[in-house]
């Protein structure tokens, strides 16, 4: 019954791929941990290579790789807090030596988490159940490796009194990037339908990467990510 996949036992082609990648961050100061979940949509391209090995009249053993070729987004999280003259307090003085107390003044606080996914590639192998001559269902089991970007913006506005020797205020910025190879595995169910020496194929894969940590300062950050392919 496998006749038409004898014929075509190597299979490749460019194809394209909606990805869900939800990410979950977290930072960790001074032993207070705040955590994220996020996520966004991404529309990647990539080449898929697979070679099938025929076992009995029903079943194939296909083995593959892939390689992405843009980036796969998760999102970002911005936060913007103002904090009221003299409801938190800063145990210091400006920096322009005019001994002027922060704590006069409003503090803004704005702070932005944004981080993405590239190079991505997987093997795989596939079990593949034929259905008739050109059709067949398939199960999916994949190593999969991608480069992950994590970049941390933190910005302070104080905002004197009119009557202070400064007026306008005075910024504070920080920024932190940091990146990290991520490794995971993949599970998935498909549909591939041949016509001759060409095919169309059908799948939805959900990778589970591993959790890494970079440090910055007196600061940890994880993040995880994981991705609903299909």
């Amino acid at each position: 019954v496998w006749l038409e996949f004898r014929r075509v036992l190597f299979r490749s082609g460019v194809n394209q791929t909606a990805a869900t990648t939800g990410t979950t961050i977290s930072s960790s100061v001074n032993s207070v941990t705040l955590k994220y979940d996020n996520g966004d949509y991404s529309t990647v391209p990539f080449v898929d290579a697979s070679y099938s090995i025929p076992l009995s009249n029903n079943f194939l053993f296909r083995l593959g790789g892939r390689y992405d070729f843009s980036k796969s987004k998760s999102g970002s999280i911005f936060t913007d807090y103002t904090a009221a003259a003299g409801s938190l307090v800063m145990d210091t003085t400006d920096t322009g030596g005019n001994g002027d107390n922060l704590n006069d003044g409003t503090i803004r606080e704005q702070i932005k988490l944004s981080y993405d996914y590239k190079d991505h590639y997987s093997i795989y192998i596939a079990p593949t159940y034929v259905l008739s001559n050109n059709s067949a269902f398939f199960g999916k089991l994949g190593w999969h490796k991608q480069k992950g970007t994590l970049k941390y913006t933190e910005t302070y506005t104080l905002q004197y009194p009119a009557s202070d020797i400064d007026g306008d205020g005075t910024f504070t910025n920080t920024s932190v990037s940091g990146s990290k190879t991520f490794e995971g595995w993949g599970y998935g169910l498909g549909y591939i339908h041949s016509f001759g020496n060409a095919y169309i194929q059908l799948d939805a894969e959900f990778i589970d990467y591993d959790k890494k940590n970079f440090n910055s300062g007196n600061a940890t950050y994880s993040f995880k990510p994981e991705s609903l392919n299909a």
